[in-house]
């Protein structure tokens, strides 16, 4: 499955009110905001830090008044106070305001907390409400990315930083398309100011991660040329070292079934996969993120103890069970999710944990909180991220490449041309398709598993029906299914001929074609590599034998052909790999005019003619 959980570090960046509003050829809200930091030592070597926030909203159309609850978000690391509401150049009492918790699908207790601001219900154009409170951070590392939303009409964005005299402020700034106009003032030795020209609202891309921001913002703090705030991976490393003990040991004994079947193990790989099964398979999900839990694990002989605890807890068990047997296990941070592309580092950067080894030969990477993939794979949702490995001697980032390149569904169809709507039809799925087949015959039941399967299949295949799956067969990496297959919607007939698509599958949209007119990156969702063979009697008719090939292996690349078999069957073969999910320059250009191509040739048929 495509993990969809926030595992991990899964704090809401502050573009506070973006989700309320409409978009249209004319704005419908002018948004301002300005926020004020108080840098001030704390003891010898470090600093604390509080904000004070001040929003505006303009009301500018019928539609935009229809927007009358907002909320502001508040974590354990960042404490909000003294919540004020303007309307109309008047305070609004308390009762337009409420507070409460945050229910979080993914985790079981949380104490993050949500402001509602209930404006009241006459609100006019050309109406202005004003939203202003303080923050208080708990470290001075938690000071936010500030992320610039890409809502209607930014009319100011504003960060004013008081500091003391050896305090340097400096910012990195990712724009989310073009270059973004900003002035950074240092003319006060003890005050800077970063602010942004005015920005409209950009027309979401298709393909494309970065359509919820303008602008992000990570602020960075040194003292004298010495780093306040910890973005290199050295002071990242020190820093989250400093809160947790990056060299865990965790003795399991002899006499647990878990040791006894370590004992067992040859080699380091074998034990790995020992320990990854025991606790992927034993220790559920249950995700606390009181207080620090939020971004630190518990100990590991609690977890193991009490057989519960979320992604950083799982990876910080395993790391602690394999170094008690000398294997050098790291945890590594990854973002499931679109971020903006920061060289620096934050902790809030990441919402996922998973598992890092180097065997000598290459990285491997693991994933114990990934209830259905197996040792040795990865979920699709981490494949090509950067992870950030935290080890002692080499903290680093790296890109976690795909374990494996088999094809993710296999499908073989055999029946005959006479009768199209009543073939059979033999499926093996691997990869992410495993992952979510598994998921189904362990959570679902009944006509929702079939139709979980058969949406599965089917959505990837241009008119071709297969349903009524019953499994062959299950292995660690695979699972092979019997289904019916109908052909009757994919093979044309006239009165002398038969006709099959040399394109066979459903893998792309034409929406994408738009983005020849950018030079942004393409995001696809995932990568895939299908295969299938087509395997028909075709007596009475005869065909050519024939190849129809796009793009190129190792890339993106379809073929189809068709191969003889006895005198009465004719095989139709057809292949589709996309190796990578995130494409810029060349590797853009390649993956549109592939797609250009690919949809230009739904015409294209392969032929039999009648033998009469």
């Amino acid at each position: 499955m495509k993990p969809r959980k926030r595992l991990v570090f899964c704090f809401t960046l502050l573009a506070v009110f973006a989700a309320n509003l409409s978009h249209a050829a004319e704005p419908d809200v002018a948004y301002q905001k300005k926020i004020t930091y108080d840098i001030r030592k704390k003891g010898n070597d470090s600093y604390y830090s509080t904000s004070d926030i001040k929003e505006q909203y303009l009301f500018l159309s019928e539609r935009s008044i229809r927007n009358t609850q907002f909320y502001i978000y508040e974590h354990y690391f960042e404490k909000i106070s003294n919540l004020k509401v303007k309307f109309r150049n008047k305070l609004l009492k308390k009762d337009y305001i409420s507070t409460g918790l945050i229910d979080y699908k993914d985790i079981f207790i949380s104490d993050t907390k949500f402001h509602k601001i209930n404006l009241p219900d006459d609100i006019k154009q050309g109406d202005i409400a004003v939203i202003s409170y303080k923050q208080e951070f708990e470290d001075i590392a938690f000071l936010p990315i500030e992320i610039i939303p890409n809502i209607d009409s930014v009319k100011a964005y504003d960060l004013i930083f008081n500091h003391p005299e050896n305090i340097r402020i400096d910012f990195e700034i990712i724009s989310s398309r073009e270059s973004t106009d900003y002035n950074i003032d240092r003319t006060h030795p003890r005050k800077t100011t970063l602010s942004f020209n005015p920005f409209n609202y950009q027309k979401p891309l298709f393909y494309y991660p970065y359509n919820d921001f303008q602008a992000a913002i990570l602020i960075k703090i040194t003292d004298n040329g010495r780093a306040v705030t910890p973005h290199n991976p050295e002071d990242f490393l020190n820093w989250y070292g400093s809160l947790v003990d990056l060299t865990p040991r965790f003795n399991v004994s002899p006499e647990d079934p878990l040791g006894v079947e370590i004992k067992k193990a040859q080699s380091p790989l074998e034990k790995l996969k020992i320990i990854h099964e025991y606790v992927q398979k034993n220790i559920r999900y249950i995700a606390d993120y009181r207080y620090s839990n939020a971004y630190t694990p518990r100990e590991p002989s609690f977890t193991f103890k009490n057989n519960y605890g979320d992604c950083k807890d799982r990876a910080y068990l395993i790391s602690a069970i394999a170094k008690f047997y000398g294997i050098d296990v790291d945890m590594a941070l990854v973002n499931t999710e679109p971020f903006p592309p920061f060289k620096g580092l934050h902790v809030t950067e990441f919402n996922h944990v998973i598992c890092a080894y180097n065997d000598g030969r290459q990285m491997l990477y693991f994933d114990p909180t990934a209830k259905y993939c197996e040792f040795g794979n990865l979920p699709e949702g981490v494949i090509g991220k950067q992870a950030f490995i935290l080890n002692r001697e080499k903290p680093r980032f790296e890109v976690i490449p795909a374990p494996n390149f088999n094809p993710s569904m296999e499908i073989d169809i055999s029946g005959d041309l006479s009768r199209p709507e009543n073939c059979s039809a033999v499926v093996v799925l691997r990869n992410n398709y495993f992952h979510d087949a598994i998921y189904s015959e362990t959570e679902l039941t009944g006509v929702e598993q079939k139709n979980i399967l058969s949406k599965m299949v089917s959505l990837n295949l241009y008119r071709i029906i297969l349903d009524d799956f019953q499994q062959i067969k299950k292995e660690n990496n695979s699972l092979t299914l019997r289904a019916k297959a109908d052909l009757s919607n994919f093979i044309i007939s006239s009165t002398t001929k038969k006709y099959i698509p040399k394109t066979a599958f459903l893998m792309i949209n034409k929406e994408i074609l738009d983005r020849k007119k950018d030079d942004y990156l393409v995001q696809l969702e995932s990568r895939n590599y299908i295969k299938m063979k087509i395997d028909l009697d075709i007596s009475g008719y005869e065909a050519d034998v024939e190849e129809f090939v796009l793009g190129k292996e190792g890339s993106t690349f379809f073929s189809s052909s068709t191969l003889k078999g006895d005198t009465n069957r004719l095989s139709i073969l057809y292949n589709y790999q996309q190796s990578e999910k995130q494409l810029n320059f060349e590797k853009k250009e390649g993956i549109l005019k592939f797609c250009d191509e690919y949809l230009t040739s739904k015409k294209e048929m392969f032929i039999m003619r009648s033998k009469e």
